[in-house]
């Protein structure tokens, strides 16, 4: 109570009012149940333009405020958020799976963890599961008793379950609903062993027979669920992190680094490995790679086909690496983390990029044509004649991108990381393609040019080529070999001696 009076306090122009459940939480995953357990949900305002910077600030003052409530009663209170309409997930965690055969007890594997994450002083925290364990009554039957009264363990196991298992009599329907209806024995809430001997089971002579003279009960603690992997025990322990400037996801796989490599020695024969506990999110991260690279490899192709040449495509491509970097050093500098929309964006930065690069190298090409043969000269009037057109091309594009990246009025949500990885992208790969592409494509010049001249050296030829030598400028259409010796028209009897030139393709009057 003392809580919920603190939080109906918080501004109201900021905050539309606190929701509470009492006897139920969902926390890291996990629902908890039972009287124990309390959530406060306090809704932003829909008039609040930035809600996510308004989160991280009450995120940090209710966090020291929520220190003051502390008492003997309250065992943690955690404050986090979330997004609106959105169930928490396993983002801020890691999970330590191990599996093996021997007689480990499970309370062992984790008391090793909370004692090195202690010791050690790591920024981790072992996740308290929802009812680990239960009290279980067990029957062991005795054999010879069941062979006097002619029972089998099956009909013993049958009998006991209607004790413990509601069957289903029938089906009816009241007003226009389906009703279930069942029988069952009816029973204490709470069993005990002197209740449990009292029930008794038929034999095969429709006999009463009490189960005290069939076996005995015994009371055991188990573990509430068991898994199995490949026929080996399983067990999972999740460990979460809070973020902060000196804690994220890669800081705090090295410190689960450290807890399973010394497992692996208190425990030799388990198979103990750190996994991503978002396992959604990891499968999808790896299904947006195996879709980048088939997209880069069909980019390739196409461009290929397109110009004629297979070299050439390995140069129109480089904007593809050139955006990856900017989208690595904008998301580390900005730390935020390689999500599956950042990898969408990566995409779109893919086949945006390759457009600059084409624009320009397409240019080139039609120069090299419309001259004969491909050199500096070349190379410098097709980079500057297309610089203002792939330079507005580009801003504009960021103009509606990097708004929506940086919440200029009002977030995006979960597309912002999209947008983000889109605007990087594009703006360092369209630099790199105005100045580094014809670099590289002089430099491939250079490097086709010597080698070119080896080889006429190793012929005995010592004149050589000083055109590049590539499929795309083997033959003009207007008129010029690559050895720049004007070919004959087949009609001169229709055109004049007067051209002008523009832009586009050469025009004769």
């Amino acid at each position: 109570a003392p809580i919920e009076k603190y939080l109906l306090t918080l501004p109201k122009d900021k905050f539309d009012g606190v929701q509470t459940s009492i006897g139920q939480m969902w926390h890291r995953s996990r629902n908890y149940t039972g009287y124990r357990y309390a959530r406060f949900d306090v809704h932003i305002s829909d008039q609040i333009s930035h809600p996510n910077e308004l989160k991280k600030q009450y995120t940090e003052l209710l966090s020291q405020k929520m220190d003051g409530f502390k008492n003997q009663e309250i065992e943690t209170i955690t404050v986090g958020r979330e997004m609106n309409d959105q169930d928490e997930t396993k983002k801020d965690m890691v999970t330590i799976e191990v599996a093996g055969n021997e007689d480990v007890e499970y309370l062992d594997l984790k008391a090793s963890i909370k004692n090195q994450i202690e010791n050690e002083k790591l920024g981790l925290e072992l996740v308290k599961e929802v009812n680990e364990f239960d009290d279980k009554w067990i029957f062991t039957p005795d054999t010879n008793r069941l062979a006097q009264h002619q029972m089998s363990l099956g009909s013993l196991t049958e009998q006991l379950r209607s004790y413990f298992v509601p069957h289903e009599l029938m089906q009816i329907r009241i007003f226009g609903e389906t009703q279930w209806i069942y029988t069952e024995i009816e029973r204490a809430d709470q069993i005990n062993e002197k209740q449990l001997n009292q029930m008794t089971v038929l034999n095969t002579l429709g006999l009463s027979v009490p189960l005290r003279q069939l076996g005995s009960w015994s009371q055991k603690k188990q573990l509430a669920t068991i898994q199995h992997k490949n026929g080996k025990r399983l067990f999972t322990f999740d460990l979460a992190f809070k973020p902060s400037e000196s804690m994220n996801l890669t800081i705090a796989k090295e410190q689960g680094e450290k807890i399973t490599s010394q497992m692996r020695e208190q425990f030799p024969t388990y198979e103990i490995a750190l996994l991503d506990a978002d396992r959604a999110e990891t499968n999808s991260r790896a299904w947006a790679l195996k879709v980048a690279l088939l997209c880069i490899a069909l980019v390739m192709f196409t461009l290929a086909l397109i110009l004629g040449s297979l070299s050439l495509p390995f140069i129109v491509g480089l904007p593809i690496p050139f955006g990856l970097m900017g989208i690595v050093w904008a998301l580390y500098l900005h730390d935020m983390p390689m999500g599956m929309m950042s990898l969408v964006g990566l995409l779109g930065t893919v086949g945006v990029s390759v457009n600059d690069s084409l624009i320009m190298v397409d240019q080139m090409l039609y120069k090299a044509r419309k001259l004969g043969q491909f050199n500096r000269d070349v190379i410098l009037k097709g980079a500057s004649s297309r610089l203002r057109a792939i330079t507005l091309t580009t801003v504009t594009t960021l103009g509606g991108v990097f708004p929506m990246a940086y919440g200029l009025g009002g977030e995006s949500g979960f597309t912002q990381p999209l947008a983000f990885s889109l605007g990087w992208g594009l703006l360092f790969s369209t630099i790199l393609t105005l100045f580094a592409l014809p670099a590289f494509i002089l430099i491939l010049l250079d490097f086709k040019s010597l080698g070119s001249k080896l080889l006429k050296k190793i012929s005995g030829n010592k004149t050589p080529p000083e055109v590049f030598q590539d499929s795309s400028f083997e033959g003009d259409e207007r008129g010029y070999s690559i050895d720049q010796t004007p070919q004959p028209n087949p009609r001169p009897e229709k055109l004049t001696a007067q051209t002008k030139e523009h832009d586009g393709p050469t025009q004769f009057y």
